[in-house]
């Protein structure tokens, strides 16, 4: 009975996530700011790669309003949840990890990033360590020889949830957020050293100037691109 009840729960669980979410977020006051090389790349049809933390995943999930996204979730039981959530913001869905599954599902991201989708990765998950940046980033990079640009929320108020990893923070109801594009790094070359220091390192100072940005529009509204 316990079995039948949690995957009755499985596959109920995510439609309530979805409905909370997406009413909370009719309310919060979103601004997208994108890079003028982004909004490029938009324009042309270039492929790119979008860049987050995976504690920021809360508000970054409206980005699949603006985007025709794909992300990759783990193959545990959360990430089968979190695969339907996602899906019913619109995206397409990969399933495999970095300790798990990741090269099949490497594969199938980069097949539909060849389709026209585009590959989003949250750098540090799906279990850390915080803002720690996995290789997984510029291998989506390389193989589809697409630039990366580093994403940030910021929002003006929110709920720490606390004993997570990621530091994960829901925005509070009627808050103003910022979810800004900042200025891109590669396409990863085939000689470069994904999984040494100086590519994590460079992305890791993209994601800070790109927080100050943000922090700077938050306050005085002004944005940097």
């Amino acid at each position: 009975m316990n079995l039948m009840f949690k995957k009755s729960l499985d596959r109920i669980l995510p439609y309530i996530i979805f409905l909370i979410h997406r009413l909370v977020s009719f309310t919060w006051r979103v601004k997208f700011i994108e890079c003028e090389s982004l909004r490029e790349d938009i324009k042309n049809k270039r492929p790119f790669v979008l860049a987050n933390w995976h504690g920021e995943q809360s508000g970054m999930f409206l980005t699949i309003l603006r985007y025709k996204v794909i992300i990759m979730t783990s193959l545990s039981r959360d990430g089968a949840i979190m695969t339907r959530f996602v899906e019913l913001y619109g995206a397409k869905t990969v399933r495999g990890s970095s300790s798990n599954g990741g090269a099949g599902a490497l594969r199938s991201m980069i097949r539909l990033a060849r389709e026209g989708y585009i590959p989003t990765v949250s750098v540090d998950g799906p279990r850390g360590p915080f803002h720690v940046i996995k290789p997984g980033i510029f291998e989506v990079s390389r193989l589809c020889n697409a630039k990366i640009y580093p994403g940030v929320m910021v929002v003006s108020s929110s709920w720490p949830l606390k004993k997570t990893w990621d530091k994960s923070f829901f925005p509070k109801p009627f808050c103003k957020m910022v979810i800004y594009w900042g200025e891109p790094m590669g396409p990863i070359k085939r000689e470069d050293d994904t999984r040494g220091e100086s590519l994590a390192k460079e992305l890791t100072e993209k994601f800070e100037i790109t927080r100050e940005m943000a922090l700077k529009y938050i306050v005085d509204g002004t944005p940097g691109c």
